[in-house]
């Protein structure tokens, strides 16, 4: 199963404008790449996103922050 976490178009116009791999990092500490993709109507985590939320223990309910970084790199803050 693909899952992939959509991303809104007020949060992507500061990402690329072409498909890439980011990364994502957590404070507690952890990295994981994970590839951005984007069209028109749709901008997305995938390719990565499925082992981030596994090892991250994420459930419905779960509130991602994302922190931009740089153009290629995002803090994610997870509250439970």
């Amino acid at each position: 199963m693909l899952l992939i976490q959509h991303i809104k178009r007020s949060f992507a116009k500061y990402l690329p404008k072409h498909q890439e791999q980011i990364v994502l990092r957590v404070p507690e500490g952890g990295r994981w790449e994970v590839n951005y993709y984007y069209t028109e109507r749709n901008k997305g985590l995938y390719g990565g996103w499925s082992a981030f939320s596994r090892d991250n223990n994420l459930i419905e309910g779960d509130y991602c922050v994302f922190e931009l970084v740089n153009e290629l790199e995002m803090m994610v803050y997870i509250f439970r």
